[in-house]
Order: structure tokens, then C-alpha cells, then sequence
């Protein structure tokens, strides 16, 4: 499954493929980009937007990277 990209100035949104969920692109970098759940907002100083950069423009290191932070984030 491939990903789609959103565009806007200097951003790639990865749309909607699961493989690429919570992944956005600013100036060919790599973020982890994710809402914080209002249930969590007034304990998570990340809220409303959890914005962490991967340092990377590879997809396959960005993906290793998300699922490590979106892991942890769940168990919350």
C-alpha cells in the first residue's frame, strides 16, 4: 500500500494509509504528528498537537520510529 500526499507551502501530509498514519512531511523532514485525546489534554502539556520531529526523510526509519512513539502514546 502506497501513501498519498496533502499538499500545502513546505508540508506533505501523509494521508490516511494506515502504514502512514500520524507521519507529516515539512521540507523533506519527518514528524511524528498526532491529536491528543480530550480525555488527556489537561495531563498531556503535548495537547492539543503532539509535534516530534524524526530527523529523517526516510519513510522506512520514520515508520520504525513512529510505531516506537505511537506505542507509547497508547499505552497512556
Amino acid at each position: 500500500m502506497g501513501y498519498t500526499l496533502g499538499h500545502l507551502t513546505g508540508v506533505d501530509i501523509l494521508q490516511k494509509s494506515d502504514q502512514d498514519r500520524f507521519l507529516l512531511s515539512r521540507y523533506g523532514v519527518l514528524y511524528y504528528w498526532r491529536r491528543v485525546p480530550k480525555a488527556l489534554a489537561e495531563i498531556d502539556g503535548r495537547a492539543p498537537i503532539i509535534r516530534h520531529s524524526l530527523k529523517t526523510d526516510d519513510l522506512a526509519k520514520a515508520r520504525a520510529q513512529r510505531d516506537v512513539l505511537e506505542k507509547a502514546d497508547n499505552q497512556l
